[in-house]
């Protein structure tokens, strides 16, 4: 663990002075942008503005609870319609000394757009240009703020398919994307969008622009990709595009144990074969996911999950409902530990969901020789109706969070990514963390042939904010120490934000010098998204 992690306090603002900068600074900086944005590309309204104090970073919910959230209010959010009006924007945040703070639909899940010594959120939302397909280099121009099923509408018409598909495509935009390196659900068909960017548009904290299209420059792209904001603030970009499909087919296969079906996820991601889709859900997750199915092991499942499916939607029904299920989850969720427990011994085999796009004889192939693999490997054919399931539910886990933060409890995601040799130690290694705390589920995905991400997801209950609160912080500090010392790299497509940046130095040790170097020569005022993605300096001396 960190030697000093940040408390809650330190997240936020001192009254009156942030980043060395006085209240007659944003005044003036505010009167400056007056003049240089048009009216309605400006907010200094606070009602207005709260949504941007905040992104989805579970934490900020407990904080919420504990009245703490209005601190982090921004001072202005502007909302420009052209690079031109960034720049412009940069410039005056530069000569008052004032942080700015890109920001595109706010479904960031690690505090990384939280303003938290005030300044300027920079909306991109307006930057919704969409170029036409170079069908030469199948690549497309897209801005910034162009979101996931603006561009995938726009290219499938054209016949093409981007293949990046996050939980949040819907609303997500492309510099979200490209700012946390994210990664979609196809990603072993189709990679991450690191994988998909030919080149960048980005505005550095003075106000110039680099373009990464020049092929005599370095490799910026793996610089800015993943920055979170911190280095500039991306504007556009060329993304390489793949031809749709013809055809595709899902299945789902079962595993008597963990290490089976790990083995065999294994052998299909080595085999040189290229599945669209793959999950793999330990046991739990496997009782989620056929829950549904109206077999024995279904009729298992219902009898084990409907109740506390209930009780974790304690949004539903009349308020002597919702109080009754509050209770429920209180108890249900008081002893983790025995709860998982119980989960652990349930006789449920393993799911592999998986597919394949391409061509209706290259699924064919694919699907015949993805099939013999597995059954070598010991799996069991289910069909065709677990992969259904999963396209009409993709979101998999059904907790509602809203629902669980009601009741005094949170639930939250964790990704971390290892190779093939380590991937059993993490999972193991970090349920041995957690169990104690919190009901804990998990998966594998975003698989290749040379290893995985591993998203855990917590469910942890507490009578009283400041408990919670705290219980977080713990769960989330032994759960990444655990999988850091597994072998793990701490995120794999969520980003870093607030939630996991003092666990940076253990993850790169002296590289975070060169970090900082980079950083301090692209923004030398510290402006850019100060407080995300690199632990405080106080702390690495």
């Amino acid at each position: 663990m960190p030697e000093s992690r940040p408390t809650v306090d330190q997240y936020l603002p001192m009254e009156g002075i942030s980043l060395g900068y006085r209240a007659k600074n944003v005044q003036e900086f505010i009167t400056a942008l007056r003049s240089t944005l048009p009216p309605d590309a400006l907010s200094t309204d606070s009602q207005n503005n709260r949504p941007f104090a905040t992104d989805e970073w579970p934490r900020l919910q407990i904080w919420d609870r504990m009245a703490e959230r209005t601190l982090n209010m921004p001072d202005a959010v502007a909302f420009p319609r052209s690079e031109s009006e960034i720049i412009s924007v940069l410039k005056l945040c530069q000569a008052h000394r004032i942080p700015a703070i890109p920001y595109g639909q706010g479904h960031g899940v690690c505090g990384g757009t939280v303003p938290t010594q005030g300044g300027i959120v920079i909306d991109t939302k307006h930057l919704q240009a969409i170029g036409e397909v170079d069908d030469i280099d199948l690549t497309i121009d897209v801005e910034a703020g162009v979101t996931g099923n603006q561009l995938e509408a726009t290219l499938n018409k054209q016949g093409y398919t981007l293949g990046h598909f996050p939980l949040a495509t819907r609303n997500s935009t492309v510099g979200g994307w490209l700012a946390t390196r994210s990664a979609g659900q196809y990603s072993s068909r189709y990679g991450t969008v690191a994988d998909l960017v030919e080149s960048l548009t980005v505005v550095l904290s003075n106000g110039e622009t680099l373009s990464t299209n020049e092929p005599h420059l370095l490799e910026w792209n793996q610089l800015i990709l993943g920055s979170e904001g911190t280095l500039g603030v991306i504007t556009k970009a060329r993304l390489r595009v793949t031809p749709l499909a013809d055809a595709e087919t899902y299945r789902g296969y079962r595993f008597r144990t963990l290490e089976a079906g790990l083995l065999g996820l294994r052998l299909l991601m080595q085999s040189g074969l290229k599945p669209h889709l793959v999950h793999f859900y330990d046991p739990f997750e496997s009782l989620l996911q056929s829950s549904g199915e109206g077999t024995s092991r279904g009729g298992l499942a219902s009898g084990v999950l409907t109740p506390l499916k209930e009780i974790l939607a304690t949004d539903a029904g009349s308020d002597r409902t919702r109080a009754g299920k509050k209770f429920g989850l209180a108890i249900a969720l008081s002893r983790p530990a025995i709860l998982n427990s119980a989960v652990d011994k349930l006789p449920v085999p393993c799911l592999l969901v998986f597919g394949f796009q391409g061509t209706q004889q290259s699924v064919d192939q694919d699907m015949t020789a993805a099939r013999q693999l597995l059954e070598q490997a010991g799996g069991t054919d289910g069909g065709e109706g677990p992969g259904h399931r999963w396209k009409n539910r993709p979101h998999g886990v059904p907790l509602r969070h809203r629902g669980v933060f009601a009741g005094g409890a949170f639930t939250d995601t964790m990704d971390v990514s290892c190779i093939w040799s380590r991937v059993h130690e993490v999972y193991t290694a970090v349920r041995r963390a957690v169990v104690p705390h919190a009901l804990v589920l998990t998966h594998f995905t975003h698989a290749c042939a040379e290893g995985c991400a591993i998203n855990f997801t917590f469910v942890c209950y507490r009578r009283d904010p400041a408990s919670l609160d705290r219980l977080y912080e713990k769960m989330w500090d032994e759960a990444l120490e655990a999988a850091a010392k597994a072998g793990a790299s701490i995120s794999h497509h969520r980003g870093i934000g607030l939630a996991k940046k003092e666990h940076m130095r253990r993850e790169h040790g002296a590289g975070i010098r060169l970090m900082y170097a980079l950083k301090s020569s692209l923004d030398r005022d510290q402006l850019l998204n100060p407080g995300k993605l690199l632990p405080d300096r106080a702390i690495l001396e």
